[in-house]
């Protein structure tokens, strides 16, 4: 097998889940709107009090992003699937103390310029998201339909 570049292989990663149906209506549902309830409603609460802090919509968004980024990095660092081992580690350490910061310097940063630090956080969120479960077989249609088939054909032959 021919070794990729940690870049090409995490581009890879990225742009292979978007062919399973199961994977899209998973992240849309559960990862985006679910998951997002607490910024939906941040949001709503701004909108009701004539947008007088809009800081707190960013302390939730930081939130999510750091969530995010914090699970999908342990996902990553102890999955088999990657190539570059070392680089994917480095580059999740720093990727992971980068959100760290901009979490903490949005929490505490009472300005509208702190939306744009949570949607940084919560874009790197996402895409580390998409990435550490671009493997995950629960998320496809493929492996489920296998185990019926194989369940199914075992089916009887024990029988007497």
């Amino acid at each position: 097998m021919e070794k990729k570049s940690i870049l090409s292989e995490l581009w890879s990663k990225f742009k292979n889940p978007w062919q399973h149906d199961s994977f899209i209506i998973y992240f849309i549902l559960f990862v985006l709107i679910f998951g997002g309830l607490d910024i939906y409603y941040s949001i709503w609460e701004q909108s009701n009090s004539k947008w007088t802090q809009p800081w707190e919509i960013a302390r939730n968004m930081a939130a999510y992003g750091l969530t995010m980024i914090g699970a999908s990095a342990v996902e990553l660092v102890l999955s088999p699937d990657f190539q570059n081992k070392k680089s994917l580690t480095f580059l999740t350490l720093f990727i992971s103390f980068l959100a760290g910061i901009l979490f903490h310097i949005t929490y505490f940063w009472q300005n509208n310029y702190s939306l744009i630090l949570a949607g940084i956080n919560v874009f790197i969120g996402i895409i580390f998201w998409i990435i550490s479960n671009s493997d995950n077989s629960n998320l496809r249609e493929e492996p489920f339909l296998q185990d019926m088939k194989e369940e199914t054909s075992l089916h009887g032959k024990t029988w007497e």
